[in-house]
């Protein structure tokens, strides 16, 4: 008998030890499982912190950063939007612009992305009415103020390549057209070498139509030859009438 309760006893002293030391085990779990938790949660909140402080940097120079990127990049022949160019001015912008403290927090890399991201996202934001013509105004400002014009009312265009873009800087869908379009920015009368080069470039990207766009007026010579060439000569002023008539 004696036997028997000492067999028992240590059962339940074993059980005890058992339960005590499970319970010892979840509890440290539980506790583990909560500083992971508390942990992921500062680094959540910390990361938070650092975009929003980039994302107010970026918020406070977008319109620079949105014509920069709009005169940086363009579309590929397979639909790619190639930022390459305007990589260089978002490491710039980092470089120069970003709180050097907040660049080693994300990280140069990461920040130079984030950038990149940022601008791509607010810069559809922005009114295209923002984008006002400047006598001063380069090559590539000046094609970024006639696709503005095209996006306001809802016109797709695609950019060409910077360099090789066979005489035309965009192209846009009119009225289920494609037309071939060359941009022309000039302190003085626009001669027929554009006329040649954006019919070279209607020829070569497959367009129906060719316009050339420019600030200046247009000499009788080129006038000449864009009437038989059937080329559009347009004042940019001038756009928004022509795509807008049904």
């Amino acid at each position: 008998m004696e036997g028997i309760v000492f067999v028992a006893l240590i059962m339940i002293v074993a059980w005890v030890v058992g339960n005590n030391r499970k319970h010892k085990s979840e509890c440290q779990e539980r506790s583990a499982s909560t500083s992971e938790a508390i942990r992921l949660s500062i680094i959540e909140n910390l990361v938070r912190a650092q975009y929003n402080a980039l994302d107010e940097v970026v918020s406070l120079h977008i319109k620079a950063l949105a014509k920069k990127y709009d005169m940086l990049t363009f579309t590929d022949d397979y639909g790619n939007e190639n930022t390459a160019r305007f990589k260089n001015e978002a490491e710039y912008f980092c470089k120069t612009v970003v709180p050097s403290d907040l660049i080693e927090e994300i990280g140069y890399d990461n920040a130079v992305a984030t950038v990149i991201n940022m601008v791509q996202f607010k810069r559809y934001s922005l009114s295209s009415s923002e984008m006002a013509y400047e006598r001063d105004m380069r090559g590539e400002e000046f094609e970024a103020l006639v696709e503005s014009i095209f996006h306001r009312h809802g016109i797709v265009t695609r950019r060409t390549a910077i360099s090789g873009d066979q005489g035309v800087d965009l192209l846009a869908i009119v009225d289920e057209e494609i037309v071939a379009i060359q941009c022309k920015r000039s302190a003085s009368t626009v001669g027929n070498k554009a006329v040649q080069e954006v019919v070279a470039g209607m020829i070569h990207y497959d367009a129906q139509k060719a316009w050339v766009v420019s600030d200046a007026d247009f000499s009788p010579a080129a006038r000449q030859l864009a009437k038989s060439a059937r080329v559009a000569l347009l004042h940019y002023s001038e756009i928004e009438d022509l795509i807008t008539v049904k």
